[in-house]
């Protein structure tokens, strides 16, 4: 039989009142504290480095899109363009 205003604690069954936070006896946190999700600070993180490297590159005369990187891309396209053909 339970009593009113306690609550049993889930890891130990030491009865606490019902506003405790912890249980008195093994520490136990009533109120768990929720999961935040990451994915939003690091979606977050990788817009803030996308923007400054797009200010950077736009600050500095540059193409947005190194014209290594660019090379790359059309030289793969091309080659597998050539190979398709074969």
């Amino acid at each position: 039989m339970k009593k009113v205003g306690v609550k049993y604690c889930p890891r130990c069954g030491t009865a606490n009142s019902f506003t405790d936070s912890y249980c008195i006896k093994c520490g136990y946190a009533f109120v768990q504290k929720k999961r935040k999700n990451n994915i939003k600070k690091i979606l977050i993180l990788i817009a803030i480095l996308l923007l400054g490297w797009i200010a950077y590159r736009i600050f500095t005369s540059q193409p947005i899109i190194p014209s290594e990187i660019l090379n790359l891309f059309q030289n793969t396209s091309l080659n597998s363009t050539l190979n398709l053909t074969k």
